[in-house]
């Protein structure tokens, strides 16, 4: 609400990401426990929820801005990383090349995949130095940096945003 407030953008994550993410988890521990039956059961399972996923799809693209989005296990696979911080970084990674102008990672305190992700800001700031990355923490209460750290993201992300537009508008020197 405090982006929104500042005239910024949201974009939350879709939430078949839980549901995919859910099963992905499942999979991955009984794979990684030697559970070969369960995880060809579940490997089914996604393949069927893939098929009915596309149908609902198509019939929302021209409704949703992006109603098209990468499968979970391939946003942890491209991370780098596993399970919750493999989705998370991931996730950062996917929507940093796909055209936004600033990241906010917020977590509750003490989140341990959210810490680790908190660690991984300065690879994300090298591999995206012209994304502004904040990660928020919550700690059921009111802390009064957060809304001066978001009003401060906000006017990063409007000045990056502002001069890929220039960028985009230069004439091409051949």
């Amino acid at each position: 609400q405090k982006l929104e407030a500042l005239g910024a953008e949201v974009r939350m994550p879709a939430i078949m990401e839980v549901l995919w993410y859910t099963l992905y988890k499942q999979r991955y521990y009984k794979e990684q426990g030697g559970q070969k039956i369960a995880g060809a059961l579940l490997r089914m399972q996604h393949q069927m929820l893939t098929s009915i996923e596309k149908k609902l799809r198509r019939h929302s693209a021209n409704v949703l801005p992006n109603a098209y989005e990468p499968r979970v296990w391939d946003v942890i696979a491209n991370s780098g990383f596993t399970l919750d911080a493999g989705l998370g970084f991931g996730a950062a990674m996917e929507i940093a090349q796909n055209g936004v102008n600033g990241i906010v990672h917020a977590i509750p305190f003490n989140c341990v995949p959210g810490l680790m992700i908190q660690g991984l800001e300065s690879r994300f700031r090298r591999e995206f130095p012209h994304i502004p990355f904040l990660t928020v923490t919550f700690y059921g209460q009111d802390d009064p940096t957060v809304e001066t750290r978001i009003e401060a993201l906000v006017h990063q992300c409007r000045e990056t945003g502002s001069q890929k537009k220039m960028i985009e508008k230069k004439p091409v020197l051949s």
